[in-house]
């Protein structure tokens, strides 16, 4: 256990493995047997034979792991060159698109106002909060316009002969940025921003930037009375040439040897930035957010069932297309989708179920059994996450702290404990800093089965993390002189004012309840800062005691009569 300690603090936070070697699909996919890339045939077969029984409007089901099709079935007449309506997956093509056109300084970026563009068709006695509303808050779906997505409006919208103006024209009902509320004409809007950012038609910038590089055969993108391609729906592509853009963003914007849309613009628009009450999920910028099994996902989905799933910790990717032609459509064609995912394409990963290893559960800062209220813990097994991944990949925007990540989800007496990171063999969590004193029940779940353990959390169990150097747990990276400054990183170090809330991120620094006693060398150091610093971080900045010798000296924290366990020392320097 003494080789894993200097990793512990830095891999709360440290980076996700790179990208698989990938066959690029730009002619054609390379196929694969699902077993050749970690999959279960027989499971994948069940999950067509759910669609045929139970989904009579569903058309296709495609899997893609590793960069390879491993899966693909087609339902009711349907057959592989067949192009459907992606509809409102078609945003998620149109977020891609926003980026490239960012990148090339064709755009400055999401804060540009809408005004800015449109400016002829805002009235001179129009509500002010419309100067306000920006790229971002189209793409979020906040721009806080009536919505014309159902309804009179609707009609009204679709049968205007310019849509975009008469959308624009309509009265505010929410502030801009306060309020969700899902509107295909906010999207259209983008589609002609786009459009007299780039001086050509969004199907033309497409097909030069985007589905021309990836061997994308867009078969039809519709256009509304005034020219402009709809933004947000009518885009008609086939399952296989829609995962070619959900590999792209899998991918991090690379296709073979060239950048087609950054990395920073991919990680930006899928983050979760807006929460949506909706049971389909949350938002990003055009993208829909859910965890499924603990598994983070970026979704695609369209209207009538059109959906692309990403899963970027297993490098997979399904795609379903269904009938978009009718009205109305009923609520499973929406919720089916999630089901295949949960019930057969994600249990279809091959993997054991997990296992705690005895005496597994430790505190990862000093590795000792006593865990602590607010602190990281650690979990050592088997079989937990086919993947090495951490929470900076999934963290949404408004600082709430993911649900699960790498298809492991941790609970504490059926609450979420929230993983910082996770491999086959380790899980650091966030015990919640609520939780009470006592005796707990520690679950750990993946789509393969779950495990149980018990464990004891104490209010107080201060610890320091440290660096190991030729077998010496050091409290500082550097050597420090007697009267010197140093910050000491720990945990455990009990409440702050205000408390820490559950399940969230700091926005900044908290101040203790109790500040600890520090002792170099068995002398009392002056502690000149003391803060919660991040979510199980505390920092405790001291000044060594003149006098200190050069050479190790121990040091410890005490809080609340509990004390450092185990040893950790500083450099002193001459």
């Amino acid at each position: 256990m003494a080789a894993r300690r200097l990793s512990a603090f830095f891999l709360l936070y440290c980076a996700a493995i790179g990208a698989q070697d990938t066959p690029w699909p730009t002619t054609d996919w390379t196929t694969s047997t699902p077993e050749e890339q970690g999959m279960l045939s027989a499971r994948l077969e069940q999950a067509a034979q759910y669609v045929e029984w139970n989904s009579p409007t569903r058309f296709s089901l495609l899997v893609f792991r590793n960069g390879r099709l491993v899966f693909e079935r087609y339902f009711h007449g349907s057959q592989a060159t067949d192009a459907n309506n992606i509809k409102s997956v078609s945003k998620s093509v149109l977020s891609i698109l926003t980026g490239i056109a960012i990148q090339e300084g064709l755009l400055r970026g999401t804060d540009q106002k809408l005004y800015e563009f449109y400016s002829e068709y805002f009235l001179p006695n129009d509500d002010p909060r419309k100067l306000d509303i920006t790229i971002a808050h189209l793409m979020t779906m906040t721009a806080g316009f009536l919505q014309v997505e159902t309804g009179a409006l609707s009609t009204q919208w679709h049968n205007s002969p310019n849509p975009n103006q008469f959308l624009i024209q309509l009265p505010l009902d929410s502030t801009p940025g306060e309020k969700f509320n899902y509107s295909t004409g906010l999207s259209h809007l983008l589609s002609g921003i786009l459009t007299k950012a780039t001086g050509v038609g969004t199907l033309d910038f497409a097909n030069s930037r985007l589905f021309g590089p990836l061997g994308v055969n867009c078969a039809r993108w519709s256009q509304d009375p005034t020219g402009l391609y709809f933004g947000g729906s009518e885009v008609w592509l086939t399952a296989r040439d829609l995962a070619k853009i959900g590999l792209l963003v899998l991918r991090n914007g690379r296709w073979a040897d060239r950048t087609i849309v950054s990395e920073d613009w991919l990680r930006t628009s899928t983050r979760l930035r807006i929460r949506t009450q909706s049971v389909l999920g949350d938002y990003a910028y055009f993208w829909w957010k859910a965890t499924i099994d603990g598994y983070p996902a970026t979704i695609g989905m369209g209207y009538g069932g059109q959906y692309m799933f990403l899963v970027p910790d297993l490098d997979l990717i399904m795609v379903t297309s269904a009938l978009s032609n009718y009205s109305p459509v009923p609520d499973s064609a929406y919720l089916q989708p999630f089901d295949i995912m949960g019930s057969f394409i994600l249990p279809a990963v091959q993997a054991g179920p997990p296992q705690i290893s005895p005496g597994g559960v430790v505190n990862s800062a000093d590795y000792s059994s006593r865990l602590a209220a607010g602190s990281f813990a650690s979990v050592f097994g088997r079989n937990f996450s086919l993947v090495r991944t951490n929470w900076d990949y999934a963290m949404p925007a408004d600082g709430r702290l993911p649900e699960g990540i790498g298809g492991v989800r941790v609970l504490l007496d059926g609450r979420a404990a929230h993983s910082s990171y996770v491999s086959g063999d380790q899980i650091n969590f966030l015990v919640p800093p609520d939780v009470l004193p006592g005796r707990h029940r520690l679950d750990v779940v993946t789509p393969q089965g779950s495990t149980v353990q018990y464990v004891d959390v104490a209010a107080v169990a201060p610890a320091l993390f440290t660096a190991e150097r030729d077998g010496i747990q050091l409290a500082a990276p550097e050597p420090v002189p007697a009267g010197g400054e140093v910050a000491l990183w720990a945990s455990g170090l009990g409440p702050s004012v205000p408390a820490a809330v559950a399940g969230r991120v700091l926005d900044s620094p908290l101040p203790l309840v109790n500040i600890p006693e520090v002792l170099v060398a068995g002398h009392p150091a002056e502690v000149v800062y003391a803060a919660l610093a991040m979510a199980g971080v505390w920092q405790v900045n001291i000044r060594v005691p003149e006098g200190t010798p050069p050479g190790l000296a121990p040091v410890q924290l005490r809080v609340s009569d509990a004390a450092t366990l185990r040893e950790a020392m500083l450099e002193i320097a001459p």
